[in-house]
């Protein structure tokens, strides 16, 4: 299976990747830094270079992938050190959450992609209620 990940030398997205690669997928990761699609062409995967804020750039990348599934894993958390000024801190992993999200997913959608995951994020303040997992289709 192709599988487009966008965020994909992330905390998480470098994590994925190589569980992914070993399940026998064909992993297509985007990364905003150049030095970082290097990294991942040395390790054998094929990775592409576009800013998840740029909406052609996103856009196109994903078209290019012609991916069977999408994983968004963007985020900015990177240098992130004072939660008591969340607001600012987060403001570009916010941004990448909703404008990339959705400059992700119309890629998607432009390929007809059927299966689309995306990180997400709830406070630790929510309570927990109801079951554990949602019932999937």
């Amino acid at each position: 299976m192709r599988v487009f990940i966008a965020g994909a030398s992330g905390a998480i997205g470098k994590r994925l990747v190589p569980l992914l690669t070993a399940d026998g997928h064909n992993v297509i990761a985007m990364t905003h830094l150049p030095a970082k699609a290097e990294s991942l062409r040395s390790s054998g995967i094929e990775a592409i270079v576009a800013d998840g804020l740029d909406r052609t750039e996103t856009v196109e990348a994903v078209i290019r992938a012609k991916p069977d599934v999408v994983i968004h894993q963007m985020t900015a958390l990177t240098g992130v050190k004072n939660l008591r000024k969340f607001d600012d801190q987060f403001e570009m992993t916010n941004r990448l959450r909703t404008e990339g999200t959705d400059h992700v997913l119309e890629g998607a959608r432009a390929t007809g992609v059927q299966r689309f995951i995306a990180q997400s994020y709830a406070g630790w303040t929510y309570e927990r209620s109801g079951t554990a997992l949602v019932p999937g289709p």
